[in-house]
């Protein structure tokens, strides 16, 4: 396994509900809830821990783990930590519905609730299981492990499969390609679905009788592999399910949804691809990264260096330099003039000023390296680079000037004064920016937004204070600043690969390239674009330090 294939671990939740006061069967459109908190999540390095060789053999490598023996501050809220989020600020009006006490998490649907409780937690996995102690209190009562993946949009709230234990039976599902298809989903809503389409859906469940009592502890395991979801309890094989959404490529978000009320405890993940990788760390090549800088406007010399030792410090990467000092607008470089440019990188990081290239067989052939599947990497006037036409108005998808535009995902056109530039995260549960913190820039050009495509992922906007212009004081001798915001950190997803893109509009000036802050958010774009960033932000074992 290379440093491109490996893929880290994460788990999902339970998904059931009820209506009124009565016993009904699980509910699968339990919601992904509201990222409520701050905490960042706990992934173990394996290394450190004391795992039977027997356990690593027969579940994976342990990477999570959480035996919630800890106080909360008050009572009033939800105030799980460890990286705990759940749904109660948007569906029970912020009222708590999950409790810690006696080293265990009571989780409970508050009377003003129009939902179901999700109680969540991010990670990412490919195949992996989920051990878990649970309390059923009463008749049902009812804990699903909902299995979710929120960055892929063709399904409800992100849901792809589920395993849900009740008093009487456990429930396996698809919801991928079953209810939860956005497809099928508008037809059931509307009524619309045609009996070979009810029969159909019927395939996408499986259910196993199974009688528990309720005010007793059991111990219960949940097994993905490949397509094949399997659940035992207290040592006893329940029942697997075979279905292509489970086989979903990035299961990214544990969520323990509740109907009623359940308690947990002891609740373990295990990856099986963190254990191949940390069975092959020994051997594992450094992420091998091309930068491409120079041109217009920046001084590259110094930011190549900066980012060089940047990222080599900070994770197993070989960064190699391809640097032109032409500091025109129309700069070009010799290594895109071949047709396998890319050839042995992982990934590209484009750090170029290059406005005025309009060599349009010159630029297909840099494309063409990330449409076949190389991940990039953009920074700061990347953005302003190869353009031509029209490019001040939005251009249109699969235009001879919009292919640049649609590899990047948001099309800018130009940016204000130097000013500080206030950067705010606004996904705390995407590992580029987990745990990260609101800063301020020193002086910063804050790029503008004219088009965003589809594919595109907001983690950050940007808040300049632009004084007033010469122009604009000519007018209006009285004017007043005028606040202005973008969007400055984002990933996309490009062509028929969906290849993983990253770039921030930032970094003009050196004290910002070699920021702490501006080069550990690099660096995770790097890693996540070439699926080596674990949930928590931190490398994967194949591209530790």
């Amino acid at each position: 396994m290379n440093t491109r294939q490996f893929l880290m671990f994460f788990l999902a939740c339970l998904g059931s509900s009820s209506a009124g006061g009565q016993a009904v069967s699980p509910n699968p459109e339990i919601d992904s809830g509201v990222a409520t908190s701050t905490a960042v999540s706990v992934l173990v390095d394996p290394t450190v821990l004391e795992v039977p060789a027997a356990m690593v053999d027969k579940y994976g490598t342990l990477i999570f783990k959480d035996d919630f023996e800890r106080s909360e501050s008050q009572e009033k809220t939800d105030e799980i930590g460890n990286g705990w989020s759940t749904n109660s600020k948007s569906r029970a009006a912020g009222n708590k519905q999950v409790d810690l006490k006696n080293g265990a998490m009571y989780i409970f649907r508050h009377s003003v609730a129009d939902h179901g409780v999700s109680v969540t937690h991010p990670a990412e996995f490919r195949d992996g299981s989920v051990e878990i102690r649970f309390m059923l209190e009463n008749e049902g009562d009812s804990l699903g492990l909902n299995f979710a993946d929120l960055q892929f949009k063709k399904v409800h709230a992100g849901h792809l499969f589920k395993a849900t234990i009740d008093t009487n039976r456990v429930e396996l599902a698809d919801l991928k390609t079953g209810v939860m298809d956005l497809k099928i989903r508008e037809l059931r809503t509307a009524k619309k679905l045609t009996a070979e389409q009810q029969e159909w859906l019927k395939t996408k469940t499986k259910r196993f009788p199974n009688k528990l009592e309720t005010g007793k502890w059991y111990s219960a395991v949940a097994r993905i592999a490949g397509d094949t979801l399997s659940v035992s309890i207290d040592g006893k094989d329940i029942g697997s399910f075979s279905s292509e959404g489970i086989a979903h490529p990035t299961k990214r978000m544990l969520r323990l949804a509740v109907a009623k009320n359940a308690v947990v405890d002891d609740l373990k993940i295990y990856s099986q691809s963190a254990t191949a990788a940390t069975n092959d760390a020994g051997k594992s090549e450094p992420l091998k990264v091309l930068l491409v800088a120079g041109g217009c406007c920046h001084d590259y010399a110094v930011q190549t260096r900066l980012l060089k030792e940047g990222i080599e410090n900070r994770i197993n990467a070989k960064v190699t330099v391809i640097y032109n000092p032409d500091t025109r607008t129309d700069a070009k470089f010799e290594i895109y003039q071949s047709d396998d440019w890319a050839q042995g990188y992982d990934v590209i990081l484009h750090d170029e000023c290059c406005a005025n290239v309009t060599d349009e067989p010159y630029v297909k052939r840099i494309l063409a390296a990330h449409k076949s599947g190389i991940p990039a990497v953009n920074l700061h006037c990347a953005m302003h680079c190869y353009r031509w036409g029209d490019f001040r108005s939005p251009v249109e998808p699969g235009a001879a000037n919009s292919g640049w535009y649609e590899m990047i995902g948001i099309q800018s056109s130009g940016h204000g004064p130097k000013a500080p530039v206030g950067v705010a995260y606004v996904d705390a549960h995407h590992p580029i920016i987990n745990g990260m913190k609101d800063w301020t820039t020193i002086d910063e050009e804050l790029y503008n937004n004219v088009r965003m495509f589809s594919g595109v992922e907001v983690l950050a906007t940007g808040t300049q204070l632009q004084q007033p212009n010469k122009k604009a004081l000519k007018e209006n001798p009285n004017a007043k600043p005028v606040e202005s915001k973008a969007v400055v950190v984002w990933t996309n997803q490009y062509g028929p690969n969906k290849t993983k893109i990253f770039s921030t509009s930032l970094g003009h000036f050196n004290e910002t390239v070699g920021d702490d802050r501006y080069l550990e958010l690099v660096v995770r774009g790097l890693l996540w674009t070439t699926e080596n960033l674990a949930a928590d932000g931190k490398p994967a074992a194949a591209a530790a330090k």
